[in-house]
This record gives structure tokens, C-alpha cells and sequence, in this order.
């Protein structure tokens, strides 16, 4: 009876807490609670499914409430930069410093080779296979951990990470620091877009998150469709018969009258991606740009032909992940569109 009583007081918590977040989703958890002792008893495959997507669903959950409490961007700028306060005396001659930490940062070539693959070898071999989290050894070391035999499972970066903010993301052996850790490993830490107002708009939406500036890129622009600019898909046709069966037929060899091809097109979109990797190794950024310069991005990255640019779909504000290393390109997500669910919650 008390068990029982202890279950009903957490379903009306449930319920008030998510009626505040959003009215009537308290009620539709707590009916859905009122069932769980039946369906304990006598689960259905969906009921044994639906509690196999709960740890997961909790884990992200859990994750993106951390964020917050993560440092930002600027902070992690500013960790190699930092001066120590100083007390002067009245002649100018340093009396005492006050530092969090008695470190000197000096450049990765003013440190021994040897030193570098020793670290590298003895606490994070794969350190040039993964972009900060290295998700093969934290599987092994959760594995182990349950086994009994505890293991660390923190890339250098996570670990550097830990070691600039011990205050915000703690040492303590627990999932959130390790979280913490992920999470700020995993900062964006710069911001590119095509100069046009629309992408300007909407990148400035995600670097103003983490503390950034945009940088506009002329070369992210979308395609030059010269003398059709201005024009509707009628118009086009009256004037051009052919034209719009090969832009969506033959792209690749599309000629637009005063325009720019998708070849050009993708030639300018590569230049400015090389540069923008070459200035940025194994950081993460974000490129804000347009259709179909983002699809001949994606079709090179793909090793795809120009001519089958338009199977790659992008709807507006889709997210694509691609990740750049010195061994190629390896595309992580094509079209997502998960983060429009959660705006379209918060407009509701």
C-alpha cells in the first residue's frame, strides 16, 4: 500500500511538472503512468519496446540540460589566453599573482615529439580517428566499468576539457561530468555563412548561442541564375523551352544563360570549404549556405556525380554533418531536421 501511494505521488509530480512545461502533456504522462502496473504485469512487444527506448531518451534529456551549465565558446577561447591578476606595488614592481592553475602555454612545435606520441599512445591512441569523443572506448569502458574493473574512458580532449574548467565540470568519477566533458569537447567553435540576409539571419541565431561572430563568405553565395534571376518557372520556359527539364535532368552540364554552372558552382563551394578546414583542423564548425551549393558540397564529399545533385534533398534549416580528417571525408548526416521538432514544441 505504501509502494502504491509512493507511485501515485510521483505520477501527480509528473503531472504538474510537465503541465508547466506545456499544458496537457502532464496529463497525457500521467494517464500513461496509470497503466504501467497492468502493463507490467503483462507487457505487449511494444510496451517491452517502448521501455527500451526510455534510458536513451533519458540520456538525451539529460544531456541537453547540461549544456548550460557547460562552458561557452568564449570561455574556451579565452582558456589559452588568460593573464593572471597581478598586485603592484606603488613603483610598479610585482608584488604577487593570483592564478586558478601555475601553468605556461607554450606552442605544440616548442614540445618534444617523443613527448606527444608518448601521450598520445599511453591516453588516447585513436586521437587522430575521432573528432573528441571516441565512442568505441567509451562503449569498452562503460563494458568494464559494470564488470567491475573501472575504467577511463576521456579522449586529450575531454580530458583538456576537464583540466581548463575543473569548477563547471567537476573530477568526480560520475555520467555527468563524463557529459560534461562530451558536451564541451563538442562546442562549435566558429561560424560561417553565405553573406545573403537569410543565411546571415540564421547563422547569427546559432553563433549568438555560443558566444561567436559570424564570418560572411561571398563564396557560400547560391547559384548565379543570371538572366532567370527574378524570373517565375513559366516565364522561364516561355523564354528557355529546354531549360528547366536539365536543370533538374542534366545539371550537370546545365548552361544558364549569364549564369554560373553547377560545376562553377561547386568549384567556389570547395575552395571556400578547404580554406575553411585548413584554418580550423579538428575543430568543429558551422557553414550556413543555400540548396543547391550545399548539395554540391555533399555530392563531392559523397564522391557523387554532379549529375545526380538533385537526389540529395534539403529541406530549409536542415543540418548536414560532415567530418573532414587527413584520411578524407566521411559524412555523418545527410538532410536532419530533428531540431524543427523541438522549435515547433516551443511555438505551440
Amino acid at each position: 500500500m505504501q509502494q502504491m501511494s509512493s507511485f501515485q505521488d510521483f505520477a501527480v509530480y509528473i503531472q504538474h511538472f510537465f503541465n508547466r512545461l506545456r499544458p496537457g502533456l502532464g496529463d497525457r504522462c500521467a494517464a500513461f503512468l496509470a497503466t504501467l502496473p497492468g502493463r507490467l504485469r503483462h507487457p505487449t512487444r511494444r510496451d517491452v519496446l517502448r521501455a527500451l527506448a526510455v534510458p536513451p531518451a533519458l540520456l538525451v534529456l539529460y544531456t541537453l540540460a547540461l549544456i548550460p551549465f557547460t562552458p561557452s565558446i568564449s570561455d574556451i577561447r579565452k582558456a589559452g589566453s588568460e593573464q593572471p591578476a597581478q598586485i603592484l606595488s606603488a613603483d610598479g614592481r610585482k608584488i604577487t599573482e593570483f592564478k586558478q592553475s601555475n601553468r605556461q602555454w607554450v606552442a605544440l612545435k616548442e614540445i618534444s615529439p617523443h613527448v606527444v606520441k608518448a601521450l598520445i599512445a599511453t591516453e588516447d591512441h585513436r586521437f587522430y580517428d575521432h573528432f573528441g569523443l571516441d565512442w568505441r572506448r567509451t562503449a569498452s569502458a562503460m563494458y568494464y566499468t559494470l564488470q567491475g574493473d573501472r575504467q577511463g574512458g576521456s579522449t586529450l580532449t575531454q580530458q583538456l576539457a576537464r583540466n581548463l574548467y575543473p569548477e563547471e565540470i567537476g573530477r568526480a568519477a560520475s555520467l555527468t561530468r563524463k557529459l560534461k566533458e562530451a558536451i564541451t569537447a563538442l562546442k562549435i567553435e566558429a561560424v560561417y555563412s553565405s553573406d545573403l540576409a537569410r543565411a546571415m539571419k540564421t547563422a547569427s541565431c546559432v553563433a549568438d548561442r555560443f558566444g561567436l561572430t559570424v564570418e560572411p563568405r561571398p563564396e557560400l553565395r547560391e547559384l548565379n541564375f543570371g538572366d532567370w534571376e527574378g524570373l517565375t518557372y513559366d516565364e522561364i520556359v516561355a523564354k528557355w523551352p529546354d531549360a528547366l527539364e536539365n536543370f533538374f535532368q542534366h545539371p550537370d552540364v546545365l548552361e544558364i544563360p549569364h549564369g554560373e554552372s553547377f560545376p562553377k558552382l561547386r568549384e567556389r563551394a570547395l575552395a571556400c570549404v578547404e580554406e575553411i578546414v585548413s584554418r580550423h583542423p579538428d575543430q568543429t564548425v558551422a557553414v550556413f549556405a543555400h540548396g543547391a551549393i550545399l548539395r554540391t558540397i555533399l555530392t563531392a564529399a559523397l564522391h557523387m556525380d554532379l549529375q545526380y545533385v538533385w537526389t540529395i534533398r534539403q529541406f530549409n534549416t536542415a543540418v548536414n554533418i560532415v567530418t573532414y580528417t587527413e584520411h578524407g571525408t566521411t559524412v555523418e548526416l545527410i538532410n536532419g531536421t530533428g531540431h524543427l521538432k523541438y522549435t515547433q514544441a516551443a511555438v505551440d
